[in-house]
């Protein structure tokens, strides 16, 4: 296998190989490892319940435009209907401690 190729070298050249140093390194990649990890959850809704929830909110008719012209919407199971069409929205942040 191509991992131990270094250390097969190195048992069977010990007098060249003698002279290397191996430290111990840490690194924490992108909050891979870290004891909290945060997820957030999106949900599927129609397009119709969507503009239902954000009609009256400030800033909601931005929000469901910007929606629509950043995702296609998945055809609804049982319904043609463009204002059927399912539209992922962000539902909430699930947080866990590993």
């Amino acid at each position: 296998m191509l991992r131990f190729e270094f250390l097969k070298a190195f048992l069977l050249d010990k007098d060249n190989l003698a002279t290397i140093q191996v430290e111990p390194y840490y690194e924490e990649l992108l909050g891979s490892l870290s004891e909290s990890k945060e997820k957030e959850q999106f949900t599927e809704l129609p397009l119709c319940l969507i503009r239902q929830k954000y009609d009256g909110v400030a800033g909601g008719k931005a929000f469901v435009d910007n929606l629509i012209a950043s995702q296609t919407g998945k055809k609804h199971p049982q319904s043609d209907d463009k204002e059927m069409r399912l539209y992922k929205i962000f539902d909430s942040i699930k947080s866990s401690s590993a």
